[in-house]
């Protein structure tokens, strides 16, 4: 029950176990062999366009990665296979030179991300999020302070979580990805 599970490969792993005899091995595409210097421009922090949340591909051992979901195998020059459970990773540039990525399962077919900068914001950045935020839908009071070490969001009865930043106005956090967002005028 811990959200940094993937579920999927876990389950993949079960019937593996116990349908081991039944299961049909998972026909794979033969690796391609890609410059170096292509795949590390891949490297970076991408943001869902959907809900986001990020994720990050790293350059590491010679090939690229996707944190705990793996490495990523090349089938072609911007596509590749992500682990056992045949996930795709797709990569594209569009004529403004922007990169993205589209992440595709069984499951889900369409979820992109595009490319964002690391943002590495300055004490006085921090500062001018501090505040406190209300939902009434939600009943819910958060009290969000600038300490030592950054942003933490408060919350009754003693609730205490930090905030790492991420991409401009956006964090990371044990409640998943949090995003303040400003007003034509650029206020928060």
């Amino acid at each position: 029950n811990l959200a940094g599970v993937n579920a999927t490969q876990l389950g993949h792993q079960v019937a593996d176990v116990y349908l081991a005899s039944v299961l049909q091995p998972h026909s794979s595409e033969p690796p391609v062999s890609l410059d170096a210097a292509a795949l590390q421009s891949k490297a970076g922090l991408y943001r869902s366009m959907r809900d986001h949340e990020t994720l990050t591909v790293d350059w590491k051992d010679g090939q690229l990665q996707m944190g705990r979901r793996g490495a990523l195998k090349p089938v072609s020059a911007n596509v590749f296979e992500l682990g056992e459970d045949g996930g795709r990773v797709e990569f594209e540039t569009d004529s403004s030179g922007k990169v993205r990525l589209r992440l595709a399962s069984e499951l889900d077919q369409n979820n992109f991300y595009e490319k964002v900068d690391r943002w590495n914001p300055s004490r006085a950045d921090l500062q001018a999020m501090a505040g406190d935020y209300t939902s009434d839908e939600a009943e819910v009071l958060l009290h969000v302070v600038l300490e030592d070490n950054g942003l933490v969001v408060h919350r009754r009865p003693d609730t205490r979580i930090p905030l790492t930043p991420t991409y401009r106005d956006g964090f990371s956090s044990s409640l998943g990805s949090i995003r303040f967002i400003r007003d034509a005028s650029g206020r928060i």
